[in-house]
């Protein structure tokens, strides 16, 4: 680069700084006070999206009481039903490693009929929070299980 083209860059570069400098120092300071929401349009906005607010220690014990309730029922049904049958019932066998999605699994076992579809069965967990209590392992299940059922099988440790 010439001479003359650094001249012409460095000016360019403190036009460019005073012209900022300019329009930052003479545009108007707009206040931090007419940007902040008013607890009333808070409400207005959570009622019309169909939500409510809640103190955060009312959410604390809720979702407590939550996993309280589910470890409860986890381990108040921790062993699966058996079903008794005359007849020898099929049996689907598969193995889960690591790193296995929640989708994978509930597809595998559509395809194996153990569920009905892959799609509640996955909803289920997510919903009941159990999709992160399903380890990696291998599992023999009997065809034709309720998501419930199948899901009982698939945390059994």
């Amino acid at each position: 680069m010439s001479r003359k083209g650094i001249q012409a860059f460095s000016a360019g570069i403190i036009t460019a700084t005073v012209v900022l400098s300019i329009s930052y120092f003479l545009t108007p300071k707009e206040s931090a006070e007419s940007e902040k929401a008013t607890e009333e349009q808070v409400t207005a906005y959570l009622a019309s999206e169909g939500q409510v607010s809640v103190p955060r220690d009312t959410y604390e014990t809720l979702v407590k009481t939550k996993e309280e309730s589910v470890s409860a029922s986890s381990k108040k049904e921790e062993t699966p039903p058996k079903k008794e049958s005359p007849l020898k019932q099929e049996t689907f066998r598969f193995f889960i490693y690591e790193g296995t999605s929640t989708a994978e699994i509930a597809q595998e076992l559509e395809r194996g009929k153990v569920v009905k579809s892959a799609n509640e069965f996955a909803d289920y967990l997510i919903k009941t929070d159990l999709h992160t209590k399903v380890r990696q392992g291998g599992y023999k299940l009997p065809t034709g299980l309720s998501n419930e059922e199948a899901a009982k099988y698939l945390i059994k440790q």
